[in-house]
């Protein structure tokens, strides 16, 4: 019998190399090439002793410069055993599972002048990479090897049943260390640190899944915005690994995240800072970790508010019309007015045909929560006067064109109302219409509003989608010397409700589906987020 030495290696570490995507897990059943004439029994394998393979020593900034094969052991033929122009062949299966109910098969290095069998770590590393994992730590790794002869370099045959242990004559449990090929450690856990006013941090753990944080690196959190009873305090806050934790707590700020340039992490950087005129109760956190960043998404719930009519009244909504038409405009943080003619009902007996409700409760259709007259159905009503819920039906004490302004301060739970007659407008627009660079349009396209039909010179355009981001201004009559309506050109504008001061300069509005409202008597306008 002809006796082939066998060569062994130093047992080898690796770290993640470049992956590519030729490496495709195979799980059985498969199809398997045709067997070999030759005989299991003429051939012997001989393993060698690996009890890890670390390929992160054969790595440099995430990329394998070691690329010498992987020694798994060799093979020994019987004398003439081989047809002519033959040689050996071996594959090899790695697996997370001990019975290899998923495996991923990886070509060892050619035996054509060697009886060696082996692994390039660059193979065994983007086959791991694009399989399984992209985590660098060490983890069990199951591998076995399988025998063939090829023939004239193209006929491949399999020597043995694949059906059968005796198919696989070498077997390992190793402990693998790949290489971390994106160069960064990431924790298992994250906190937001929020410092508060009496100078002490307060921790928040962020969420993430059940999978491994290399291959899902994303950690979202939410914390409150600081509060010194009811006013508004800048928030400051760093990101801390939970390994960190303690260090940070006790002083050691270079360990936590801070705030690097856009939306970048900076290890050891200033801290991050909600500042309080930004109106948030909340700020969500959106962290990826392979990307160091971080995105901060301010919750703002901005409260709108709508009229809810007296189904028995004149200021009942048209057919095809909802509270929806029927949107108070915004003055500041907690003043909304409605200005329109307010008509008599029941021959001139009574005006009170609306109420007041907040958007969440309208479009849940919630009657019970809306806003009236804080007195008796029989009682005195006033100019102005406290809000009850659900309170009794609001009116001007006769008809006429009224301000109606709404104090509805939520936070202090406070609401009220107050009724301010007006001099009747003197000029009545046809129509109503954006435009601007819309929708492909280039200002040469009105988009119109419709007038409500109880609330003359206010008019909406409901659920309109601007497919991409567009400057564009409110006009009368589909003339720019009528009159038109922009806004002063201040940023940033809320990512809910876009209402600028009045102007003359375009507004930006990023795309997305919007209600449209304007009044054209005061010059008021809003274009709010539709419901999707």
């Amino acid at each position: 019998m002809k006796k082939i030495s066998l060569y062994i290696m130093a047992l080898l570490t690796m770290v993640l190399a470049a992956c590519s995507e030729d490496y495709m897990a195979t799980s059985s059943p498969q199809s398997y090439p045709q067997e070999s004439a030759v005989q299991p029994s003429a051939i012997s394998f001989t393993p060698v002793n690996i009890a890890a393979i670390d390929l992160s020593k054969l790595a440099k900034e995430g990329i394998i410069v070691d690329d010498t094969p992987i020694p798994l052991g060799s093979v020994t033929v019987a004398e003439g055993a081989l047809p002519a122009n033959t040689i050996m062949k071996a594959k090899v299966d790695i697996s997370k599972d001990a019975d290899f109910a998923k495996f991923s098969t990886i070509e060892c290095e050619s035996m054509a002048s060697t009886n060696t069998v082996s692994v390039l770590p660059s193979n065994l590393q983007a086959t791991y990479y694009n399989n399984y994992t992209h985590s660098p730590n060490e983890a069990p790794l199951y591998m076995r090897i399988s025998l063939y002869t090829l023939t004239n370099g193209t006929s491949e045959a399999m020597i043995g049943n694949p059906q059968t242990a005796a198919f696989y004559p070498g077997n390992y449990t190793i402990a693998f260390t790949p290489v971390n090929e994106k160069g960064i450690y990431i924790s298992t856990g994250y906190y937001a640190v929020r410092k508060l006013l009496n100078g002490s941090w307060e921790e928040t753990k962020f969420k993430h899944s059940d999978v491994d944080v290399y291959d899902d690196p994303v950690f979202t959190g939410t914390i409150d915005a600081l509060k010194d009873g009811d006013v508004r305090k800048d928030t400051e806050y760093y990101i801390v690994a939970e390994e960190d934790l303690a260090k940070f707590k006790g002083g050691d700020k270079s360990v936590a995240f801070g705030k690097g340039d856009g939306e970048a992490l900076l290890k050891g950087g200033p801290a991050f800072v909600g500042p309080a005129e930004d109106g948030a109760a909340k700020y969500n956190l959106t962290m990826n970790m392979e990307k160091q960043a971080i995105v901060i998404e301010p919750e703002i719930h901005f409260y709108c508010y709508y009229l809810y009519a007296n189904s028995a009244k004149k200021m009942n909504p048209a057919d095809g019309e909802t509270s929806r038409n029927y949107m108070f405009y915004k003055s500041d943080e907690t003043t909304f007015t409605y200005t329109t003619m307010w008509p008599n009902d029941d021959n001139g007996k009574s005006v009170y045909n609306v109420k007041v409700w907040e958007r969440e409760d309208m479009l849940a259709n919630l009657a019970t929560n809306t806003w009236g007259f804080d007195g008796t159905a029989k009682g005195t009503r006033k100019e102005q006067g406290n809000f009850a819920q659900p309170g009794q039906w609001l009116g001007p004490l006769t008809e006429g064109w009224y301000t109606f302004t709404i104090t509805m301060d939520e936070e202090n739970n406070k609401h009220s109302y107050k009724w301010t007659s007006i001099p009747a407008p003197t000029t009545t627009y046809t129509n109503i219409s954006i435009i601007g660079t819309i929708n492909g349009s280039n200002r040469d396209k009105d988009f119109e509003l419709k007038q409500c039909a109880k609330a003359p010179h206010n008019w909406c355009l409901l659920d309109f989608e601007l497919t991409a981001e567009a400057k564009l201004k409110f006009r009368a009559n589909n003339n720019w010397d009528t009159k038109d309506w922009g806004g002063d050109g201040s940023q940033p504008i809320s990512p809910v409700v876009y209402t600028l001061p009045k102007g003359s300069t375009d507004i930006t509005v990023p795309a997305g589906k919007y209600d449209f409202y304007l009044n054209d008597i005061t010059g008021d306008w809003t274009i709010l987020k539709a419901v999707e």
